[in-house]
C-alpha cells in the first residue's frame, strides 16, 4: 500500500499563518473587507488559482503571491500546529510506503516537516517546484520516486477538491478528510472515493485496509 498525504489541512493546521499573511497582503493591495473574508477558500489549491476570487489581473496576482511568500517565510510558516493524533496515523501505517504531495513550495514543506519531526515517516516529500503547483503532477512526481507493484493500492489523502481532482488525474484513490478546510459537499462533488470525519477515523480507515 502507498499513501500520499497533503500537508495544509491534512497534516498541519496552518490557518493562522496563511490567513494572517493573506490579510496583511490584501490590505496592502486595498482589498475591501479583508478582515471579514473566509480565508479557508485560499488554503489548499494553488494560490494562483484561488486568488482569482479576489483579483482580476494575473500580473497583480503574481505580485500578491510574492508579497505573501515574504510574510510566510518570515513568520507564517511558524504559525501552525500539527493536527492532534496525526502522528498516530503515521505510526499505524509505518509498514507501508508514505509520501507527501503538497502544492506548498517543496523546500518550505520539507522545512516544516523537519521541524515537526515527521520527515522520518516519508520516503519522499513532493511539493511545488519552479512554479508548478498542479496537484496531479506533484502526485506523479512523488510516485516516481518509489517502486510500486502493479496491483498495489495507492491512496491520496487530502481536504480540498484539488486533492481529489489530482488523485483522479494520477489514477489513484482519494480519501477526503473533513477536519481540514474543505466541506463534505465539496469532496462529494469532486468524487472523493472515501470521506472520513476525524484524524482518528483516518487511522481506523487505514487500520482496516
Amino acid at each position: 500500500m502507498v499513501v500520499l498525504f497533503d500537508l495544509d489541512g491534512t497534516i498541519i493546521d496552518s490557518y493562522l499563518g496563511i490567513s494572517s499573511g493573506l490579510k496583511e497582503t490584501f490590505k496592502k493591495y486595498g482589498v475591501k473587507d479583508a478582515d471579514s473574508l473566509d480565508y479557508n477558500q485560499f488554503i489548499g489549491p494553488p494560490l494562483s488559482d484561488s486568488l482569482k476570487a479576489v483579483f482580476d489581473d494575473d500580473e497583480e496576482i503574481i505580485e500578491v503571491i510574492e508579497d505573501f511568500r515574504k510574510y510566510y517565510d518570515r513568520k507564517g510558516q511558524y504559525e501552525l500546529v500539527a493536527y492532534k493524533n496525526i502522528e498516530d496515523v503515521f505510526k499505524e501505517i509505518s509498514g507501508h510506503k508514505m509520501l507527501v504531495a503538497t502544492s506548498k513550495p517543496q523546500e518550505r514543506a520539507r522545512d516544516i516537516l523537519d521541524r515537526l519531526g515527521y520527515s522520518k515517516y516519508f520516503k519522499y516529500i513532493a511539493g511545488a517546484v519552479a512554479g508548478e503547483h498542479n496537484k496531479e503532477l506533484i502526485i506523479r512526481d512523488a510516485l516516481s520516486q518509489i517502486d510500486c507493484d502493479e496491483d498495489e493500492e495507492i491512496y491520496m489523502v487530502g481536504d480540498r477538491f484539488s486533492d481529489i481532482v489530482g488523485a483522479k488525474g494520477a489514477g489513484v484513490k482519494s480519501v477526503g478528510v473533513l477536519y481540514g478546510y474543505g466541506k463534505r459537499d465539496e469532496l462529494e462533488h469532486y468524487g472523493a472515493d472515501y470521506i472520513v470525519d476525524t484524524v482518528l477515523d483516518l487511522k481506523d480507515f487505514f487500520k482496516n485496509r
